[in-house]
């Protein structure tokens, strides 16, 4: 069975991309067959993942999704830069455009990413979905797509703040469009565990999605440059040295069994 997780924060800069990026690493390592799917429009995870570089007007995600345009899905598909990891690219302004087409659009806007993936999710076991830092079309589209939702956060008042509203958002969604979307758990990121700021808000966040029933994943991913660093770079962190990489590769591994248990 596909498990296909949509990684979401309405709030950028919280590492939503690096961390689809490093579980598509920790995937690929454990033998799953990984299609990751770049539903921002910025494309940070195509810059960090597509094997070859990728011309502006390359067909991409958006011609998949656009009313305009007749590929499928599995026509913009690219190899990323690892063995069974594949890429469903963005690469120009087109998605934005696209985003805002599929708000003019009266029916069956929400389902346009989930038809097109079900004509290629059999081959995988696992679709990553990196979401743009908005409730938007896009990412309707993705957790309409997708069986469960994780919530990419920081331990900071401001990004904790919204995940309330992120939560009533998808409870939505399962009411309106996908009735078996669940919320997977949290991830923490970029946690400096030694500050009392960032330990005080972590223990609201755990106090309050413990009302919820959802599961802060642990450990918490620690600030260190090497993560995004790796990421930008096309580097796996199963191959940087020193014990900080390894430990991060533990934690990302660990994640990826939690995640794909509920399969």
């Amino acid at each position: 069975m596909t498990r296909i997780i949509a990684l979401s924060n309405q709030k950028g800069g919280v590492g939503k991309t690096t961390t689809t990026y490093h579980l598509a690493r920790a995937a690929q390592q454990r033998g799953l067959r990984v299609l990751t799917v770049d539903i921002d429009p910025q494309g940070s995870l195509t810059s960090s993942l597509s094997k070859e570089q990728l011309a502006p007007d390359s067909i991409d995600l958006a011609d998949v999704l656009s009313a305009q345009t007749s590929e499928t899905l599995e026509e913009v598909i690219v190899p990323s830069i690892w063995p069974n990891v594949d890429l469903v690219p963005t690469t120009g302004e087109f998605l934005s455009v696209v985003r805002d087409e599929l708000i003019a659009t009266r029916l069956g806007r929400e389902f346009k990413l989930k038809k097109a993936l079900a004509t290629v999710e059999h081959v995988y076991d696992l679709v990553l979905i990196d979401c743009p830092p908005s409730i938007d079309q896009l990412t309707i589209n993705a957790m309409v797509a997708a069986d469960a939702v994780l919530i990419v956060t920081h331990a900071a008042y401001y990004s904790l703040n919204g995940i309330a509203y992120l939560i009533d958002n998808v409870d939505d969604l399962k009411k309106l469009y996908n009735s078996e979307l669940k919320i997977a758990g949290i991830i923490v990121n970029q946690y400096e565990r030694n500050m009392n700021a960032p330990q005080a808000r972590k223990l609201e966040l755990n106090e309050a999605m413990e009302n919820y029933g959802i599961a802060v994943l642990e450990p918490a991913i620690p600030k260190r440059t090497l993560i995004a660093e790796s990421a930008e770079n096309g580097q796996a962190l199963d191959t940087v040295p020193g014990e900080d990489a390894r430990q991060l590769v533990s934690t990302y591994k660990g994640y990826l069994s939690k995640l794909m248990a509920e399969v």
